[in-house]
């Protein structure tokens, strides 16, 4: 179904009043626009989970992305458990299936609600500046300062999953406040979200049959080519009529009383295959 309207060609949410003649267009949930708005609701949905579980996150940014989204926070590090638990969270507020509110804001009113992030304070000093108001979105008890659309309840985000978390730097700096960034995906429908599950799956099964086949080739190579060599030497002492190559006698036993050989140094173990790659900071 539609989540938002295009206004005179202009992206508006469902609240927003027709006061003169105009066009009117849906945007469908399963198109590109669509699933933008969806995908940028839901990070919305995550940053009031996120707060209601812990009061002293600081939300930064959170932006849609392909095939879902992310938040980035300030804030201690969290687990699988802790990323399931706001997972949870987030469930309970599609089905309280709150409003979601726009409000239009001066800049002074806008200032004084998010007072105390400073990330928020930042954003406003970059991007609206002091002498013009924004907009902010509120649902249930939770605000947050975006210019929108977004869907118009949450009950319309029930097909997503969080996926993963990482480190980031605000404003990509490395020299800047360290960041929790925290991945989900999300999908119109339950099939569009089933599918990219099963193509995530398929893919991972693809790198592992490839990396399996890359071992078991590098591994016979070697005696292969040896097995080559010793062939082409028979050969060669058969056409000159010589007598074949004698193989090479065993190395006699060491007396009893003698030393023993030094063992040789083992090799380093390899790393996981599933070690994380160091994260870099990315851009807004």
């Amino acid at each position: 179904g539609a989540v938002a309207a295009l206004v005179n060609g202009v992206e508006r949410d469902f609240s927003h009043i027709l006061d003169a003649d105009c066009s009117v267009e849906p945007i469908l949930g399963e198109s590109d626009a669509g699933l933008y708005i969806l995908r940028h609701s839901c990070a919305h949905l995550l940053a009031q989970a996120v707060t209601e579980l812990y009061p002293d996150a600081k939300p930064t940014i959170g932006p849609p992305i392909d095939h879902g989204f992310y938040y980035d926070f300030h804030m201690e590090p969290i687990g699988e458990e802790q990323l399931r638990a706001i997972e949870k969270k987030m469930n309970e507020h599609i089905r309280a299936n709150h409003e979601i509110i726009r409000e239009d804001l001066d800049n002074d009113s806008l200032r004084e609600m998010f007072g105390d992030n400073k990330f928020k304070l930042e954003i406003m000093d970059d991007k609206i500046g002091h002498d013009v108001g924004s907009s902010a979105y509120r649902q249930g008890d939770f605000i947050d300062l975006c210019r929108g659309p977004h869907v118009p309840a949450t009950s319309h985000l029930r097909w997503f999953k969080l996926t993963s978390t990482s480190t980031a730097y605000w404003r990509a700096d490395s020299k800047r406040e360290s960041l929790v960034r925290i991945y989900g995906k999300c999908y119109a429908s339950k099939d569009g979200l089933k599918a990219r599950q099963r193509q995530i799956e398929e893919a991972a099964k693809k790198r592992k049959k490839k990396a399996g086949k890359e071992k078991v080739s590098v591994q016979a190579v070697p005696t292969f080519k040896k097995k080559a060599e010793e062939e082409e030497t028979r050969g060669k002492g058969r056409k000159e009529g010589g007598p074949a190559p004698k193989a090479k006698e065993a190395a006699p036993e060491p007396a009893k009383d003698a030393a023993p050989a030094e063992a040789a140094p083992e090799a380093a173990p390899e790393p996981a295959e599933d070690a994380a790659p160091e994260a870099d900071g990315d851009s807004e």
